[in-house]
């Protein structure tokens, strides 16, 4: 998972009519294919024009989608920028939209890693439901999901949304918003940087407590863990660009039903 996955594609592929390919093999990591939660998509980014980097993001909001930031700097400007969304990123019935801003949190620095998220406005809205931002602190030993589209040694060309388990813990060698990430069973790979891990609030609705970020260069299955981003040591970062959005506050439950209403719920509190 430590890179964007590299897809070598003809300039004017239209992602929404390409022909679906064969189902992919579970991932090594003891992932499985997923259709849940369509928040969850492809980032495709332009960086020639005959090929595309792959990550993962998920919508936050009807006009907001929250990836890493490594994966957002590939690109030059907004047009280079495509989220996809549906089980295969690939498939006839996958649906893709253009992105017209891209904001790097400031504080992220490409040495260490640090803060690397990013936030990319659609512009069109996305319609589905979106996932809850969480201000509270990241829970150490808690089993979180993964899902994202990273690749498996079984499919190196996988495309399928893939959904997995994983436990967060503290570890001394990382900067402070980051975490470290350890296979329960299911760990990232290629493809899956900007994926969400997310547990559920009490309505339910799923909640972003991190980002992917980075792993060593390994072998999908020889991968011992992986390193996200707290989404409690971005929040300010994403709170000041994603106004409609639904937020968990520090201390407290969540701040909206997940349903998402724009001018009545939408907006944090200063």
């Amino acid at each position: 998972m430590g890179r964007c996955s590299l897809l070598l594609l003809p300039l004017a592929l239209n992602l929404a009519s390409a022909a679906a390919g064969s189902a992919p093999a579970p991932n090594v990591a003891y992932g499985q294919a997923s259709s849940l939660w369509p928040a969850v998509g492809a980032l495709l980014v332009q960086i020639n024009p005959t090929s595309y980097a792959q990550c993962s993001a998920v919508a936050v909001s009807a006009r907001w989608v929250l990836s890493a930031a490594h994966c957002a700097a590939d690109g030059t400007r907004p047009a280079d920028y495509t989220f996809v969304v549906g089980p295969d990123f690939l498939a006839a019935t996958a649906s893709a939209r253009a992105v017209n801003a891209v904001f790097i949190d400031p504080a992220y620095d490409p040495a260490t890693r640090a803060h690397d998220v990013a936030l990319l406005r659609l512009r069109d809205p996305f319609a589905g439901l979106p996932f809850i931002l969480s201000e509270n602190g990241p829970l150490y030993g808690r089993r979180l999901y993964l899902l994202g589209y990273g690749v498996t040694d079984a499919n190196i060309n996988n495309s399928a949304r893939q959904l997995g388990t994983v436990v967060v813990t503290a570890a001394l060698n990382l900067t402070p918003d980051q975490v470290e990430v350890l296979p329960d069973p299911a760990i990232s790979c290629d493809g899956d940087s900007g994926a969400p891990l997310f547990d559920y609030a009490a309505n339910g609705f799923p909640v972003v407590r991190a980002t992917m970020s980075h792993a060593d260069a390994a072998p999908c299955a020889e991968l011992q863990y992986a390193v996200a981003i707290r989404t409690d040591a971005v929040f300010a970062f994403i709170a000041q660009h994603v106004e409609d959005g639904c937020f968990e506050s520090a201390g407290g439950g969540a701040g909206c039903d997940g349903l998402l209403r724009v001018d009545f719920e939408g907006g944090l509190d200063p």
